[in-house]
């Protein structure tokens, strides 16, 4: 989670300031990894929260068992990368679907007499 807001910030600052420095903006990661270890127990506290409302505490007792395991080392691992990729096949997928469904509504309409 910080790498994606080191590199967000990062490009913000690049784009409305462009004179700063490269070294300055190299000290990004450093202060926000500061600031999200000063409130990581917050944070690990509103996430207990949200456990505690999908899953019983046997059912935690068995993720964390699994998680344990290599096959749950590699799942941990290989998560991020799978869910952006399933975003990304998402999006292509959709708009692929686009022209279909444009010209899909456009014959309904024109069999409701209705033309676009």
């Amino acid at each position: 989670m910080a790498t994606l807001v080191v590199t967000q910030m990062s490009q913000a600052i690049k784009r409305a300031r462009p004179d700063i420095p490269e070294r300055i903006i190299d000290t990004l990661p450093a202060e926000i990894d500061i600031v999200f270890d000063e409130n990581v127990t917050s944070f690990r506290e509103l996430v207990t929260l949200l456990y505690h409302k999908y899953f019983t505490a046997s059912e935690v007792k068995e993720m964390i068992q699994f998680y344990s395991t290599d096959l749950g080392k590699k799942t941990i691992r290989v998560m991020p990368a799978l869910a952006a990729e399933s975003m990304s096949i998402g999006q292509r997928w959709g708009q692929s679907l686009g022209p279909v469904i444009e010209q899909r509504i456009k014959a309904r309409f024109m069999r409701e007499g209705i033309k676009l």
